[in-house]
């Protein structure tokens, strides 16, 4: 039982490690002339970046160390090398909990080792 939970855990824990490096966080959409007229005409035009020039929309931010806005930017994770955003942020959140349950798990199982 204890053999297959910590494959479980550890299957799970590299898994979403590894899509929350591999999948891109996400770019703020490109936006066309017909859409920017009818922002205007609403009264909101979209924000412009001013260090890459791309329109963005509201929770986008430009990362500095990625060098690029990134769609729903959390943060910048030096854990995984890349942003937190909009399509990795639920990878990240698994791979934090799995992290957890994973250390949890190990002090379970070797309790008497760590007395």
């Amino acid at each position: 039982l204890l053999g297959s939970t910590g494959a479980f855990l550890l299957v799970n824990l590299v898994y979403n490690y590894l899509m929350a490096i591999c999948v891109d966080p996400g770019l703020p959409p490109a936006y066309d002339d017909g859409a920017d007229a009818a922002l205007e005409a609403d009264g909101a035009a979209p924000r412009q970046c001013h260090k890459c020039s791309r329109l963005k929309p509201p929770r986008a931010h430009h990362c500095s160390v990625c060098k690029r806005c990134v769609l729903k930017m959390d943060h910048h994770c030096p854990w995984i090398n890349n942003c937190v955003g909009f399509h990795n942020y639920r990878y990240f959140c698994l791979f934090l909990l799995y992290l957890a349950a994973c250390c949890l798990f190990v002090v379970i199982a070797f309790w008497r080792a760590f007395w």
